[in-house]
């Protein structure tokens, strides 16, 4: 449906969760995530997370946000739960801008890699230990953190798919 993406707002506190029963993103092998975002303002003190399954302080599995200050995209993958710890990062190649679409592909490669790409730009990197798997939901807009709303997104989400194999462009 043309016209129809999620609005998400600091302001508001919108977000949207899905229920872990259908099991969204198996961590033993290949998947994507593809989804389109339209930024309206840039926060440069918080990451502006676009979705994910991480808490607050532990237990954080997977993270596709906006990073602060530099405004790229970043695919951030937690091997032992913890932010402080050990990471399987891959960060898009230039800033984003306010005011534009842009099409956000995540993945993991079996166990070896983890990239993503913006509007068909792609980074990746290369890692050799396993992901951590949480039992938090999966979240659209933010992260579970506690009630606090710091690190929403500011802006649209449309057309968000979850495969558990790799997408390649045609």
């Amino acid at each position: 449906i043309r016209n129809q993406a999620n609005t998400f707002s600091i302001a508001e506190t919108n977000i949207l969760y899905v229920n872990n029963t259908i099991g969204v993103v198996a961590h033993t092998g290949n998947f994507t995530i593809s989804t389109w975002i339209y930024i309206n303002s840039l926060n440069g003190a918080q990451n502006q997370v676009i979705l994910g399954k991480a808490g607050a302080t532990s237990n954080k599995e997977y993270l596709l946000y906006v990073s602060a200050g530099l405004d790229q995209v970043v695919f951030d993958l937690s091997t032992n739960g913890s932010a402080a710890g050990t990471r399987a990062v891959a960060a898009s190649n230039g800033a984003l801008l306010t005011g534009s679409w842009y099409n956000i592909v995540a993945w993991q490669s079996g166990n070896n890699a983890v990239g993503v790409s913006v509007n068909l730009s792609a980074n990746s990197t290369a890692y050799t230990i396993a992901v951590n798997t949480s039992n938090n939901q999966f979240i659209i807009a933010d992260q579970d953190t506690g009630g606090s709303s710091a690190h929403m997104l500011e802006g649209r989400v449309d057309e968000t798919g979850i495969w558990t194999r790799m997408i390649t462009p045609a």
